[in-house]
């Protein structure tokens, strides 16, 4: 698995640990899309709030887009959070 798809599926799973240890030992820039996709994306979308807030932390833009900056069905990723405190963190 590459270390870009390993760093999607910690962050999806919640694995604090893991996407640390990416992000830290890979110098990966955090807000270059993966798959369409910037890092604060797929934390919003799965509830990852300690990872989010880490991403966050360490100079994620809140404000980076995807291709589209949208979910599949369209919705901006800021209203398909489903956490309160996901959308605050983001706003």
């Amino acid at each position: 698995m590459s270390e870009e798809r390993e760093l999607v599926w910690g962050i999806k799973n919640g694995d604090i640990d893991q996407v640390k240890d990416i992000i830290e030992t890979q110098k990966i820039d955090l807000n270059v899309p993966i798959d369409g996709r910037v890092l604060l994306h797929y934390a919003a979308d799965y509830g990852q709030t300690a990872v989010l807030n880490y991403l966050l932390d360490k100079g994620a833009d809140p404000n980076g887009a995807s291709k589209s900056g949208k979910t599949p069905d369209g919705t901006p990723y800021i209203e398909a959070a489903e956490k309160e405190e996901i959308k605050d963190l983001l706003t």
